[in-house]
């Protein structure tokens, strides 16, 4: 699991712009903590003049559980047997994929579709939404809504595409327990994920279901490096940090991380640090305390040209590039400060759109989030 960023809870519904009138979506939040449930609303109408077939089709860009649906709702996992575009063909799905259908829907009446599921990944998950009426069976005449969109779904159809940020919970032990012992532990691919850890924990497909890309095929480091962390867990400092399940990754991605074997107290120091290591040690703690700081160093580490320097004054941060030098104060909204600054120095970095593997974001991302946050 990774990232931490803010977190806004909506006290009721919170709606969504529609790119198409029939399609109404609304979400009890858009920001939610792992092991948070969401619930989810969609309301369509069939304007056609006739009864038909048709449904609503949501599709999830990364794991969740479904916990509550209608009556009419069919979960179909990731390697199921499901139609695309125009009902001509069966294919196999990529995502998992909630559908109501109905076999009579008729005309002018709505339907909706509600459910309410806990999200696997942290990071922001892509929720595709649409409704398909069946004109004509024999002649595969659907009638999708949205009619057009950039956005389309795992089945080749228009979709409305949705953005809910999925932030690290400050008690992420808690939450999976919460999870275990709740209807959501009967999610039959969630169980068998975890089970297929708890026999192996190299098993690499279990890993990515539970947001790790990658591990080191060493059963020295596991046994060795994994053992350690669980021990060092037990210290409240690591254990109650929002940042555990961030390092805990980039640990297993890479055992060597400084960073990370420092946060679990697992780096030994050879040599005491000189005055500028030890200031540029004092900034990354500082930025890894403030919101989405966390997130601006994995970037910064990405960058690999960007680096900090070593002032003075200890209330400075300097940033080098290029052979410039970029001065900021050690004040509330230094990360956005920092962020808006890179993407006008660097204005080329990949990394202005496309989100970094470790943190799972890019700046644009940051910038708008913590814009909002202001």
């Amino acid at each position: 699991m990774k990232r931490i960023l803010l977190l806004l809870i909506f006290s009721g519904w919170t709606g969504a712009a529609s790119a198409d009138d029939n399609l109404t979506v609304r979400w009890s939040r858009d920001v939610v903590r792992w092991g948070e449930p969401v619930t989810l609303e969609v309301t369509s109408q069939n304007q056609l003049r006739r009864n038909v077939q048709g449904g609503i089709t949501i599709s999830f860009s990364s794991n969740v559980i479904v916990t509550s649906q209608d009556p009419e709702a069919r979960i179909f996992y990731e390697n199921s047997s499901i139609f695309g575009v125009g009902h001509r063909r069966t294919i196999r799905s990529r995502e998992i994929m909630v559908e109501n259908w109905y076999g009579n829907w008729p005309a002018y009446s709505r339907r909706s579709l509600r459910l309410t599921f806990f999200p696997l990944k942290t990071g922001v998950m892509t929720v595709k939404i649409r409704t398909a009426m069946i004109r004509s069976l024999a002649r595969r005449d659907v009638v999708n809504y949205p009619g057009y969109s950039a956005c389309r779904d795992q089945q080749g159809y228009p979709a409305e595409c949705h953005k809910i940020l999925v932030e690290e919970s400050q008690s992420f032990l808690d939450n999976l327990r919460r999870i275990i012992n709740t209807e959501a532990a009967r999610d039959p691919v969630f169980l068998r994920n975890l089970q297929a850890l708890i026999r192996d924990p190299h098993d690499e497909r279990a890993l990515r279901y539970f947001g790790i890309d990658s591990v080191i095929d060493s059963k020295e480091y596991l046994d060795g490096y994994l053992a350690a962390v669980a021990k060092r867990i037990k210290d409240p400092s690591i254990r109650d940090s929002p940042y555990l399940m961030t390092y805990l990754k980039r640990l297993i991605n890479d055992p060597l991380d400084e960073t990370a074997l420092r946060f679990f107290k697992l780096l030994k120091e050879t040599e005491p640090l000189d005055p500028c290591e030890a200031h540029i040690d004092s900034v990354k703690s500082y930025l890894s305390d403030q919101q989405a700081g966390t997130n601006l160093l994995s970037l910064l580490t990405a960058e690999r040209d960007i680096h900090f320097g070593c002032p003075k004054d200890d209330l400075l941060i300097i940033l080098v590039y290029q052979g410039q030098t970029y001065h900021f104060q050690k004040r509330p909204g230094v990360v956005l400060e920092i962020i808006e600054r890179i993407m006008r120095i660097k204005p080329h970095s990949k990394f202005i759109r496309q989100a970094d593997e470790v943190s799972g974001y890019s700046y644009k991302q940051l910038r708008k989030i913590l814009r909002r946050a202001r």
